[in-house]
């Protein structure tokens, strides 16, 4: 499972919208929507602040299933 796959996954888990992770994670509204439509590879600390917001690590957002 990729990055966006991931986060798409957590977010209909939680019942996040992007509005909501933006607000939670500190990340822009724009750059959320750019990474899940596959616009945008996030940088480190960008998916840091969205992994936080799961309780993932960096590392476990970063991993293939």
């Amino acid at each position: 499972m990729d990055v966006k796959e991931r986060i798409r996954q957590l977010m209909g888990e939680q019942h996040l919208t992007q509005k909501e992770l933006a607000e939670k994670s500190g990340v822009g509204a724009v750059t959320i929507s750019r990474i899940l439509n596959g616009h945008f590879n996030p940088k480190a600390s960008t998916l840091a602040k969205i992994a936080d917001v799961f309780g993932y690590s960096l590392a476990e957002m970063s991993e293939e299933d």
